[in-house]
C-alpha cells in the first residue's frame, strides 16, 4: 500500500472524508490543490511502475486516477482497465472542450473501461469517438461500491488476470481502506 503527499499536512484536505469534489464545495480553496494532487499522483504512480513493474494497471475513477492511470500505463506499455462510478463520469462529461478531450484521448488508451450504468454508458459513448471496449458493470460492496475492502478487490484482480496488479483509487475508510495504491505479487 503506497500514500503520496500532496500538500503540507494541514492543508492536504482535497481527499478523506468524501469525495474531492464534495471537498471542493465544503472549501472552495481547496480547487487549489487539484493541480498539486494530480502532480503528485502522477509522481508515485510512475515511481510505483517502475519500481513494481505490473502485468496489468487497475483505476477507479476516470478522474483523476483513470486519466494518470491511462497515460502511464501507454508510456509503460502495461495494459489497463478502467472503473468509473459517478460523478467522476459526469465531471469528465463537463469538463471545458480541449481538457475533456484531453482527458477522453488518454482514456482511450484503456483496455477497457467499466461504467455503472446502461444511462453512464451512453452519456459517455455519445461523447467518446474511437472509445476502448465500454461495459456496464454493477459495482456492489465497499471500494467505491466495488467488491469488497481493497485487500480482497486487488487479489481478485490478480488471480483473474493471472498477473501482477497495480491498484489506483482514492481509498477511504467508508470504502473499506485507507491507503492510495495497492499492489499485489
Amino acid at each position: 500500500m503506497v500514500r503520496f503527499a500532496y500538500a503540507p499536512t494541514g492543508m492536504s484536505s482535497l481527499t478523506g472524508q468524501f469525495g474531492i469534489l464534495e471537498n471542493i464545495r465544503d472549501r472552495p480553496w481547496r480547487a487549489l490543490l487539484v493541480l498539486p494532487f494530480m502532480a503528485a499522483l502522477q509522481r508515485a504512480l510512475q515511481r510505483e511502475i517502475r519500481k513494481f513493474r505490473p502485468d496489468k494497471i487497475a483505476a477507479h475513477m476516470l478522474l483523476p486516477c483513470g486519466w494518470l492511470a491511462a497515460e502511464a500505463a501507454r508510456a509503460a506499455k502495461v495494459p489497463c482497465e478502467l472503473y468509473g462510478h459517478g460523478t467522476d463520469v459526469d465531471l469528465l462529461l463537463r469538463l471545458p472542450g480541449p481538457l475533456r478531450e484531453a482527458a477522453l484521448t488518454a482514456l482511450a488508451h484503456a483496455e477497457s473501461v467499466a461504467l455503472p450504468s446502461a444511462e453512464k454508458l451512453a452519456k459517455v459513448a455519445a461523447a467518446w469517438p474511437g472509445l476502448p471496449p465500454l461495459r456496464v458493470e454493477t459495482m456492489v460492496g465497499s471500494v467505491a461500491d466495488g467488491p469488497g475492502p481493497i485487500e480482497q478487490v486487488v487479489s481478485d484482480m490478480s488471480e483473474r488476470a493471472g498477473d501482477e496488479v497495480l491498484f489506483l483509487g482514492r481509498l477511504i475508510k467508508q470504502k473499506g481502506s485507507t491507503t492510495c495504491c495497492a499492489r499485489r505479487r
